[in-house]
């Protein structure tokens, strides 16, 4: 190897790490800051539905900012978007408190949400592009894996920092704040420029669209199956004669599966093929779930179960997008475009799941796993790889994909 591509090969691992700490700090930060917001207004005696209108505004801003994000990049940079986001997100963290008990908080919680994606998705894009088109299973594996431990601790804090006066506030100021810091390692890699003419974002030059329509519908059932998986756990083990103390350790044993199963996973995936991979994973996924339509099983098995499930989801999402991304020359359009419907899914398996489990029982929700991780699998086998090939040249002339995305907040 030439000291050129071995220097090459040093500052793009570089530029990951950059990006993947700031992200990470940027995740912290949040995940302090969201459940702090609704365990305050329920304290003060809110409704329900005013929580639950108000948490919708965060997932409005995520949305927009997912539509926004390759506009931005290719307008600004990288290294800009990243500087002016991250600039303004402490100081709107740290003007919430007084701002709580009014309707002003809704606005504000919509540019939090709006900010926070524009921050993950430009240093997740900007990852996968510095990890080569061979790794990007593994490198989209390893940012969930990463994330997922971020929630965790983030969730951790919060019952040690409390939820009272600006303490929480400051502290998930400062977290996002460190990530400002860490710019000054960047580099600017993005491009930069005007953009081409706006197009479908299934419009894609010389290829095929049934293989772009059974991955859109693959990532929508991911986003769908891991959200409600995740979501409605709990709430499934305490419905089949658990404590609630039990639902907690099962969902912490899934966050775990996600986080030590999702880089073996990913990089066995680059290694042997991602669609093959993901059939496989799936064949785990709804071999494990079948008890969970049967509730006899002890809660030692259960949490083997909910290991492996919690593995097996984390990382659906990731291999259905590196199925294409490798083959794009833009990966960043890839990676938005297809996490859009899977945040699209996140909605609608939520609360899909829970009228399924309000109007049948807790069985309802082992059937719901069973049924996304079966059409996740006829997807996955159903998607020639060979027919996502893309011309990089033509592709680039047509700028065929405005993207969006809401990865990491569909947990």
């Amino acid at each position: 190897m030439s000291a050129h591509s071995a220097g090459r090969n040093g500052s793009s691992f570089a530029s990951s790490i950059s990006l993947l700490s700031i992200m990470l700090f940027t995740v912290l930060g949040t995940t302090i800051l969201r459940p702090v917001i609704d365990l305050n207004l329920n304290r003060a005696g809110l409704t329900k539905t005013y929580i639950g209108a108000n948490g919708v505004m965060w997932e409005l801003g995520c949305f927009l900012a997912a539509l926004l994000l390759v506009r931005g990049l290719r307008r600004w940079g990288q290294r800009t978007l990243l500087a002016v986001c991250l600039s303004l997100l402490p100081l709107l963290i740290l003007a919430t408190p007084p701002l709580l008990p009014t309707p002003f908080l809704f606005p504000l919680r919509f540019a939090l949400g709006f900010l926070t994606t524009l921050v993950c998705l430009a240093c997740i894009t900007g990852s996968v592009v510095a990890s080569g088109k061979e790794n990007h299973g593994t490198a989209l594996c390893v940012i969930t894996a990463s994330a997922t431990g971020a929630k965790a601790l983030g969730s951790a804090m919060v019952r040690q920092v409390g939820i009272d006066g600006y303490g929480p506030f400051l502290l998930a100021g400062m977290s996002v704040g460190l990530g400002l810091l860490l710019l000054a390692s960047l580099r600017n890699g993005a491009p930069k420029g005007g953009l081409g003419p706006q197009r479908s974002p299934l419009a894609c030059a010389k290829v095929s669209p049934f293989a772009l329509g059974t991955l859109v519908i693959l990532a929508f059932c991911a986003g769908a199956c891991r959200a409600a998986f995740f979501t409605f756990l709990p709430i499934y083990a305490t419905g089949i004669g658990f404590r609630p103390e039990d639902g907690a350790l099962l969902l912490a044993v899934a966050f775990a599966g996600a986080v030590i199963l999702s880089v073996p996973i990913g990089r066995l995936g680059d290694r042997f093929g991602h669609g093959r991979m993901l059939v496989l994973v799936m064949l785990v996924v709804i071999a494990a779930s079948i008890p969970l339509v049967a509730p006899v099983t002890g809660l030692p098995w259960l949490m083997v179960m909910v290991f492996v499930i919690g593995g097996g989801f984390s990382t659906t999402r990731d291999l259905g997008q590196a199925v294409w991304s490798c083959r794009h020359p833009e990966p960043e359009n890839v990676i938005a475009h297809l996490s859009f419907w899977a945040g699209l899914g996140a909605v609608v398996g939520v609360l899909g799941t829970g009228v399924f489990m309000d109007l049948w029982g807790p069985l309802a929700f082992g059937a719901a796993v069973i049924g996304g991780g079966v059409l996740i699998m006829i997807m996955a086998a159903s998607t020639d790889p060979r027919a996502l090939k893309v011309d990089e040249d033509t592709e680039r002339d047509m700028d065929p994909l405005v993207g969006a995305n809401k990865i990491l907040f569909d947990d």
